[in-house]
């Protein structure tokens, strides 16, 4: 191809990219994912990323270790970052890293979009008010989690001798997409004040929790989380001996998640969700385990398509949402991830509320729960076989997993 055929070409690929596909492109760092972007971008370091595919249409993807992927200098940023963008993101969420130099700052930030930032590792402080005054600081550390509520200036600094790094998770694309055109002014520097989203000096002090309707399960309301890691904050209406968790709700935006946790020796009964919006996961605590996919029946190993993804602290993975899935904990440790998506269960939105909990109820009873008695016989086999190499027991299914879901269940009559 000659250089004009080429350059022309590149023109017409322009010309199809969506506006924060180009503005994703003119931050000029690393990449990890595949997509619709530049592959000098990709060349050098998609291969961290895995990807498996079982149609155009049905796929999962993951990074084996956020915290130690390669980072270039980011110059709106004012650190050392990258950009993790997968397929199931869509152009809904992204998520980025960012590493903060030793006693250093980033450059002060503002912006129409929502961000949860999640410590990777390092201390340091958070500034954060309305028109670059600062009402609020957090000092904040490895482990923790903290949300900032789109349109107020912020910045992050820096408070040890070591580099830092944060796990971003943002509504950037639907913003830039929405507002932004060919013009960033909007979105970056746009005067209107949130003032519902944003309580002064209290802002990160203090926590409130409800019910949903139904008793399915626990939201905190909270714009700070200390140490996700090692939270004990489990005693929710869908926990037991051996697992449970929580939705989190901060700074009153529509990017939320759920913080979940189980025992060593436990796993997750195999489910799949009714939609997936900007889904991701993060593995916070030291955890280390196995995920199971399939597409199609109820068994695993009958499945046409089926894998098996590994996962250990800072996995960051999304997969179709179609597609069967279960998590077995192998690990010398509780496992707790985080999961991220659009749909605050107190402003519903983004595939809304639906009635029957989909991953809640079981499939007996029209939802996405495999029940303990259609299990795969296979997938707990393979389960008891790893935990036997490593020395660990496997936890009495009898014991735990039948009650887990039972307030959802109670919800319908057998017929």
């Amino acid at each position: 191809m000659s250089e004009k055929a080429r350059e022309e070409d590149i023109v017409k690929k322009n010309r199809r990219l969506t506006p924060y596909e180009k503005w994703i492109r003119e931050q000029d760092v690393y990449i990890y994912g595949k997509g619709h972007f530049p592959e000098d971008k990709l060349t050098d370091n998609h291969r961290a990323v895995e990807r498996v595919k079982h149609r155009e249409d049905i796929w999962a993807e993951w990074l084996p270790d956020a915290k130690e992927i390669e980072l270039t200098e980011w110059d709106r940023m004012g650190g050392r970052g990258a950009f993790i963008k997968f397929w199931n993101f869509r152009q809904f969420t992204d998520a980025f890293v960012v590493e903060i130099p030793p006693n250093g700052a980033l450059e002060p930030q503002k912006h129409l979009w929502e961000l949860q930032l999640y410590a990777l590792s390092g201390k340091g402080t958070l500034t954060i008010g309305q028109d670059e005054d600062v009402e609020t600081t957090l000092e904040w550390e490895a482990d923790d989690m903290f949300a900032i509520p789109l349109n107020f200036s912020y910045q992050l600094y820096n408070t040890g001798d070591e580099p830092a790094k944060l796990l971003g998770i943002s509504t950037a694309p639907s913003m830039i997409n929405a507002f932004s055109r060919y013009n960033m002014d909007f979105v970056l520097d746009n005067d209107f004040e949130f003032t519902d989203r944003y309580s002064g000096e209290d802002f990160f002090e203090g926590e409130e929790d409800w019910m949903m309707p139904e008793g399915v399960g626990r939201v905190i309301e909270a714009n700070y989380l200390s140490k996700i890691g090692s939270r004990e904050t489990f005693d929710v209406a869908i926990s037991t001996d051996a697992g449970g968790g929580f939705f989190w709700q901060p700074a009153e935006n529509a990017l939320v998640g759920h913080v979940a946790t189980f025992e060593q020796g436990a796993y997750t009964g195999g489910h799949k969700h009714p939609w997936s919006t900007g889904l991701g996961f993060v593995i916070p605590a030291e955890g280390e385990g196995f995920t199971l996919l399939w597409n199609g029946p109820k068994h695993w190993s009958e499945a046409e398509f089926h894998m098996k993804l590994p996962y250990k602290k800072h996995t960051v993975w999304t997969f179709d949402s179609r597609l069967w899935h279960e998590h077995f904990n192998v690990g010398e440790t509780d496992d707790r991830y985080y999961a991220w998506y659009l749909g605050s269960k107190k402003w519903p939105g983004y595939g809304g509320w639906f009635k029957r909990w989909g991953s809640y109820v079981t499939t007996r009873r029209g939802g996405w729960l495999i029940p303990i008695e259609d299990q795969d016989p296979r997938t707990l086999e393979m389960f008891q076989e790893e935990l036997e190499t490593r020395g660990i027991e496997m936890k009495d299914l009898d014991e735990w997993y039948g009650d887990q879901y039972q307030p959802a269940e109670d919800q319908f009559s057998d017929g």
